[in-house]
């Protein structure tokens, strides 16, 4: 505390006054009571204020970043997977075909398009490629029926009056 309300130096010059007047075993007594009350109400010096902590996370975060080799980035992953998966489906281009299929066969006919495409323009390929291989992740989704809506629910017939014969 900085300044001692009144009361607290009302206490503490009671127990001087008593003190001064007081000898032997109870003036010991009476200093002894008083020392801690003085001690306490003596100004503090200003405590220095800690120092600000970096946070843990990010300590932990930069020695990490700085003891890990450099990653690549995401899209150099994902452009060597299409790679692989482009180079895959070339290789199955040049895979022989059985001869009992004719020139006209549709099998013979798309691998004869995809091998002069390549010789044409790889990079065109490679773009193709990935869209049949999104188009073939898509397809499982078409083939299920799609859920109806409320709406279309089978209504109960309304019984209508029969015709009458004459």
């Amino acid at each position: 505390m900085s300044t001692p309300d009144p009361i607290q130096q009302a206490v503490l010059q009671g127990l001087a006054r008593r003190a001064a007047a007081a000898s032997g075993p109870l003036r010991t007594a009476l200093e002894a009571r008083q020392q801690p009350l003085t001690e306490r109400l003596q100004p503090r010096p200003p405590t220095p204020a800690p120092k600000p902590r970096a946070r843990p996370w990010a300590e932990l975060a930069a020695r990490l970043d700085s003891e890990m080799r450099p990653r690549p980035a995401p899209g150099a992953a994902l452009a060597g997977a299409r790679q692989l998966s482009l180079q895959r489906h070339l290789a199955d281009l040049q895979a022989p075909l059985p001869e009992q299929l004719g020139p006209l066969n549709n099998e013979v006919l798309a691998r004869r398009a995809l091998q002069q495409l390549q010789a044409l323009s790889p990079a065109y390929l490679q773009r193709l490629a990935a869209q049949l291989s999104t188009l073939a992740a898509l397809a499982p989704l078409a083939a299920e029926p799609a859920p109806k809506p409320a709406s279309a629910a089978v209504k109960p017939r309304s019984k209508a009056p029969a015709p009458r014969r004459r």
